[in-house]
């Protein structure tokens, strides 16, 4: 399902995969992963804070590097820059991630990240059940990411 969302974007906003080092961040099943390989991506590097999440097909491809058990925020490097950066996080906000995302990529890398208004507005905006319904709040996010 998840690979779903990205082929959306990849085709939405033109973005050539072909050949590309990813970053995959969020990396729960594989489906980014996945979606970035079949797109021509000539390597992914999968980064999850869980363990033992990712489909069989995935951890054993021969150009994915699983990285699991490991906070985005605390990636200090990875064995090559990455032209491509992938995000599809719960629990914690983009914008704590990012200073060490950027240490990551190269300086034309190309960034999709999800964003999901409930992890990154403030606590007195989000409503019950996670739900964030007022549009302003939505524009706030936005401007803010």
């Amino acid at each position: 399902m998840a690979g779903h969302k990205l082929e959306a974007a990849i085709k939405e906003f033109g973005v050539d995969c072909d050949g590309k080092i990813a970053l995959d961040s969020g990396l729960s099943t594989g489906g980014f992963t996945d979606c970035l390989l079949q797109h021509g991506a000539s390597h992914v590097y999968g980064v999850d804070v869980g363990y033992g999440q990712v489909a069989e097909k995935i951890r054993v491809h021969e150009h994915v590097s699983v990285i699991e058990r490991t906070n985005l925020r605390h990636l200090t490097k990875l064995p090559q820059l990455v032209d491509l950066v992938t995000l599809d996080l719960s629990f914690i906000s983009i914008l704590v991630v990012m200073p060490a995302v950027v240490k990551v990529m190269k300086t034309d890398s190309t960034l999709i990240t999800l964003i999901k208004p409930q992890f990154e507005a403030r606590r007195s905006q989000v409503g019950k059940g996670g739900i964030i319904r007022d549009p302003l709040v939505h524009k706030e996010v936005l401007d803010r990411i």
